[in-house]
């Protein structure tokens, strides 16, 4: 795909950004991340605490 370079890069971006401004953000269960398959694989949920 053309664009996922760009969509990684951004998303990288994206998370950097958000960590600055919520420095306390954390996983709350980090066994409780659930994933999706097929072609897009990614979180299907991701729990978090600040």
């Amino acid at each position: 795909c053309l664009g996922s370079n760009l969509a990684r890069m951004e998303l990288r971006i994206a998370i950097e950004r958000f960590l600055h401004r919520i420095p306390t953000f954390e996983l709350a269960d980090p066994g409780a991340v659930t994933w999706s398959g097929g072609q897009v694989r990614g979180p299907r949920s991701v729990p978090v605490r600040w």
